[in-house]
């Protein structure tokens, strides 16, 4: 009834005899799905930022087309370390009601197994694949009709295709306007040609329905409902979670007896447990209210960095009052009228320069001295200038390099340098800021794990693992023109053991624990204790 075929060993082509119609301009030439199957899928889909597994081309050639059964499915095939099979339904899907096209779709029948030698195959519960169906005239490569599409193939979404992929009448009739030849040829053989390409899907995340990914069982850590505008507020909440150090002096600060919307500290410590217990996103309108804001302030817009310093300043002044703050996050610079400023936050300007260093020395040499560095380091990149003909900012959309490690001690000041230790930095976070000057959103990437490779980037409610070419390439995406790194957070190689060092069960306060599980327990929310 049918044979199957792969581009190594194609049915034999006989150039198809049409006249030619009359056009302004030369027509391209033809694609045969036979010499030409990878670019057909090039121009058929969008280009995917992954790694290919591999490419592959098969056909399958049929004989009695009219006679075949209403489904059937053709030799199984092997791409990317998964095998597959074509569902053909010659008179269409009755499951859909459709009865004058030919539907076609691609099965993913699991991952390939070992081979008798125990040669390492690729092994996966899921396949990423962009496909292209062609269907043509055996004599004809050139005389084809392609359908394409992508899909995260899995147990339970395991077939993908096309309900309406070729109208029946187009198998026997010739198509008088473009000369098009009838697929079938001599009213019983077709060719059904299908172009596999194979992802290796990096992060886990290829073409994943959103409404069943659960970021805890996936990477660890959950995100924040949407409540408001508040994409600032839940960076500086992440960042500040990560910095195990600075957790600790929150859950060491008295709280018991004291109500959650009307104390800060309070607030934020049953957030932080929430964070790190809870299954699902968590709320922060209990920590909004205890900050004095009314259900409008959510939908206020703030500079995440401006935010950051206020939330550290009224701790300070308020509740960690000690020196663990500015212990961990101040940095001392002597601007250039001699006056000297401590900040949580360095501000570099990036117009004009294309990396982190040339950033740096140009303030060195013009704006300041950087005097002492705390062992978490902010960077402020400003993408930012003046119009002069509208008298308003426009933001910068330059490339801007920064490093994964970098030697602070090229620019401070030796002479007055009081920081303790070396002063080499890792790149532990980065927050982006996607969107204009007066419209955007905020979201970071984070390295929890210093011993590990693992990124992480934490975008609202959800977490998704993330490929380090991305925090260091915040244009690399298909669809990110105007995304830039708006604050860099480094940590001093020497403190990273210290400064993200686990918290103990011991150093969160019962009444935190107890008064936070029976919250969930009352609204019945998942928990993990």
């Amino acid at each position: 009834m049918s044979s199957y075929q792969d581009y190594d060993t194609p049915p034999p082509y006989e150039p198809p005899q049409q006249s030619a119609v009359p056009l302004d301009q030369p027509p391209p030439a033809a694609l045969s799905v036979i010499d030409d199957y990878e670019r057909i899928i090039n121009e058929k889909l969008d280009p995917v930022q992954e790694n290919v597994t591999e490419l592959k081309c098969v056909h399958w050639v049929i004989d009695n087309f009219d006679e075949l059964p209403d489904e059937v499915h053709g030799p199984t095939f092997e791409v990317g370390g998964h095998k597959w099979y074509v569902e053909l339904h010659p008179r269409g899907n009755n499951n859909y009601g459709v009865d004058d096209y030919a539907s076609i779709y691609l099965v993913w029948d699991g991952p390939s197994s070992k081979d008798e030698k125990g040669k390492k195959t690729i092994f996966g519960d899921y396949a990423c694949a962009q496909f292209v169906f062609c269907m043509s005239t055996p004599r004809y490569p050139t005389n084809y009709k392609s359908s394409g599409t992508h899909h995260r193939f899995t147990t339970d979404s395991n077939t993908w295709g096309y309900a309406r992929h070729t109208m029946l009448n187009e198998t026997t009739t010739r198509d008088p306007e473009t000369n098009r030849e009838a697929f079938l040829e001599d009213g019983k053989k077709i060719r059904i040609t299908t172009i596999v390409r194979v992802f290796d899907d990096s992060t886990g995340l290829l073409w994943i329905d959103d409404s069943c990914f659960v970021s805890r069982d996936m990477t660890g850590y959950i995100g924040f409902k949407h409540e408001g505008t508040l994409s600032y507020l839940h960076c500086i909440l992440q960042f500040l979670f990560a910095i195990k150090d600075f957790r600790k002096a929150v859950y060491a600060v008295p709280t018991e007896g004291q109500e959650p919307t009307r104390h800060i500290a309070l607030a934020l410590q049953r957030l932080f447990y929430q964070m790190q217990h809870s299954d699902k996103p968590v709320s922060v309108l209990e920590l909004t209210k205890a900050f004095g804001w009314s259900s409008l302030d959510l939908y206020v817009a703030h500079d995440c960095v401006e935010f950051f310093d206020v939330l550290l300043g009224s701790l300070h002044r308020s509740y960690i009052t000690d020196t663990t703050i500015p212990n961990l996050f101040e940095s001392v610079i002597r601007q250039k009228d001699g006056y000297a400023k401590r900040q949580y936050v360095l501000q570099l300007n990036t117009v004009d320069c294309t990396s982190l260093d040339a950033s740096f020395v140009e303030a060195v040499k013009t704006s300041f001295t950087i005097e002492t560095l705390p062992p978490v380091l902010l960077i402020q990149l400003k993408h930012w200038k003046l119009n002069t003909q509208t008298r308003s900012f426009e933001k910068v959309y330059d490339r801007f390099t920064y490093p994964q490690e970098i030697d602070m001690g090229l620019y401070i000041d030796k002479k007055n340098d009081t920081s303790n230790g070396s002063h080499k930095y890792v790149l532990f976070s980065v927050i982006m800021h996607d969107g204009t000057m007066s419209q955007g959103v905020n979201y970071i990437y984070i390295k929890p794990d210093m011993d590990k490779d693992n990124w992480y980037k934490f975008d609202g409610d959800k977490v998704y693992p993330a490929k380090v070419d991305n925090v260091l390439d915040p244009r690399s995406g298909l669809k990110a023109d105007k995304n830039t790194a708006y604050v860099l957070g480094y940590i001093r190689k020497s403190r990273l053991s210290s400064v993200l060092a686990d918290v103990q069960p011991k150093e969160i306060p019962s009444h935190v624990m107890v008064s936070t599980l029976v919250d969930a327990l009352d609204k019945h929310q998942p928990f993990r204790s």
